[in-house]
């Protein structure tokens, strides 16, 4: 492994254990490990709604996803597409993350989105509802995307997403993301 891979914090939208997004996480962690080291944030369900009064006293749990964001060079988004949007969990995160405005940890930050959904849209427009709020919210976005259509049935027998275009897409997309970041460090 090399000593200069680039720190990416994954911030997967399912809340599943075998959710397929987060197998496209594990995909891109894999098939990237050479060029960066990816976290995946593993407690998206313990992030509490965000209530605008709890601002005052932040909860120790959103405390602790800023400290994430901000120790990572660049995060990747790994969303699947509910009702054509990013799943509600994913949104909270964002907007927590998101405070204060001024000085959040997205800010400036580098940040690419990829998805998986079971149907043929293959999870593009909360893709794009994801790169608009990240936007919004002040990050980086990166144009490179990566989307899986039909997931489910790009599972091989043991129920990975082992298909070589898949891991390819997905490591094309760490890469410009961590080439990117690798610039600014």
């Amino acid at each position: 492994m090399s000593d200069n891979r680039v720190r990416i914090l994954a911030l997967v939208g399912s809340l599943r254990r075998d959710s397929v997004n987060r197998k496209l996480a594990l995909v891109a962690q894999q098939g990237a490990a050479e060029q960066a080291e990816i976290e995946i944030f593993e407690d998206l369900k313990g992030i509490p709604p965000f209530d605008e009064d709890d601002e005052a006293q932040v909860p120790q749990a959103v405390k602790a996803l800023w400290a994430r964001i901000e120790a990572a060079d660049a995060v990747l988004v790994v969303t699947p597409e509910y009702n054509s949007s990013v799943p509600g969990q994913l949104k909270n995160v964002i907007d927590w993350a998101s405070r204060p405005f001024a000085t959040n940890p997205l800010r400036g930050k580098n940040v690419a989105v990829v998805g998986a959904s079971p149907g043929g849209g293959g999870a593009r427009s909360s893709i794009a509802d994801a790169q608009r709020i990240l936007t919004r919210a002040g990050a980086t976005v990166i144009e490179e995307t990566f989307s899986v259509a039909r997931a489910y049935q790009q599972l091989d027998a043991a129920g990975e997403l082992s298909n070589p275009e898949i891991k390819d897409g997905v490591v094309a997309v760490v890469t410009a993301l961590a080439t990117r970041s690798r610039g600014q460090l």
